[in-house]
């Protein structure tokens, strides 16, 4: 009941404990993945930033009209990336859409 494993096959058991030091984990984030995660943060978070000091400038529909239009640009910036052409009169119309 009780017998060793060892005993048994003859072949000695390795005593197998997790390693969770530093360095042990392929999946471990680097310095360089630490900074694009900050870079981003930062871009994200810094849209709430400038929204706020805009408002105390500005009225909420020019701040929607001008975000608005940076998105679109910057869209239309990658035009292609997605595998499908989109023609000028159908550029018009997605403009227009919004």
């Amino acid at each position: 009941m009780g017998a060793d494993p060892e005993a048994q096959s003859g072949v000695p058991q390795v005593q197998r404990t997790p390693i969770t030091s530093r360095g042990t984990s392929s999946l471990a984030f680097t310095p360089l993945d630490w900074a694009l995660l900050l870079f981003v943060g930062l871009v994200f978070g810094s849209s709430f930033y400038f929204i706020e000091i805009g408002l105390t400038s500005l009225s909420p529909p020019v701040i929607t009209l001008i975000r608005l239009v940076l998105g679109y640009a910057t869209l239309s910036l990658f035009r292609g990336a997605r595998g499908v052409e989109l023609s000028r009169s159908d550029a018009r119309r997605v403009a227009a859409i919004g």
